[in-house]
């Protein structure tokens, strides 16, 4: 099956899922998102430990002795949280354009961004690969750059890595619901939210 802008007609909604006003789901998710940052975190951080030569070198721990320090390390946070945003999303709509051969729209909804494909239906295996994308392609790649980068990128890499993970919170749901329904199933996904739809 390939991504389709008409609807079969034997295909009928099997359920929606919404982000917006679904007070109990965004919660669910914040409290796991706390989860999967402590977990990634600390896994990352460990790897940086494990691949960065520059872990073993003592002379290289920083330590925060000045204002300017510290608003630089505060520049790092939300830069870092802004450019992880951006990316993750940028990552979404390559995978998008890759299976509708269309630009994906983008977007901000309350306290988060998205890239979605409103006019298409997305086979459920290519969905997971979208949604999966951006967690498996900018963690390979942060890891990879670990050993080359020193010390003061090295723990920015580190930040950017978990914010991306923990920002994959409500991918892996959407991910695990996939995994519950057959492959024939469609996806549209309209930005907050996205409807199932299956052969009746």
């Amino acid at each position: 099956m390939h991504a389709t802008t008409v609807l079969p007609q034997n295909y009928r909604v099997e359920r929606t899922i919404t982000l917006s006003n679904n007070t109990a789901l965004m919660l669910g998710l914040s409290l796991a998102g706390i989860v999967l940052c402590a977990l990634f975190g600390s896994s990352f951080l460990l790897a940086a430990f494990r691949l960065s030569p520059f872990f073993a070198q003592r002379s290289n721990i920083i330590a925060i002795s000045t204002w300017w320090q510290l608003l630089a390390i505060l520049s790092v946070v939300v830069g870092g949280t802004l450019l992880t945003l951006i990316i993750h999303e940028a990552v979404h709509g390559l995978f998008f354009w890759l299976f509708t051969k269309n630009r994906p729209n983008y977007g901000f909804k309350g306290i988060y961004a998205y890239a979605s494909a409103p006019d298409y239906y997305i086979p459920r295996n290519q969905f997971i690969i979208i949604g999966l994308a951006p967690l498996i392609c900018i963690s390979l790649i942060g890891l990879a750059l670990l050993p080359f980068v020193p010390l003061a990128i090295v723990l920015t890499l580190v930040f950017i890595l978990t914010i991306n993970a923990t920002g994959a919170v409500g991918d892996l749901y959407i991910v695990g619901v996939l995994l519950t329904s057959p492959p024939s199933t469609l996806i549209r996904d309209f930005g907050d939210g996205m409807t199932f739809y299956r052969p009746s």
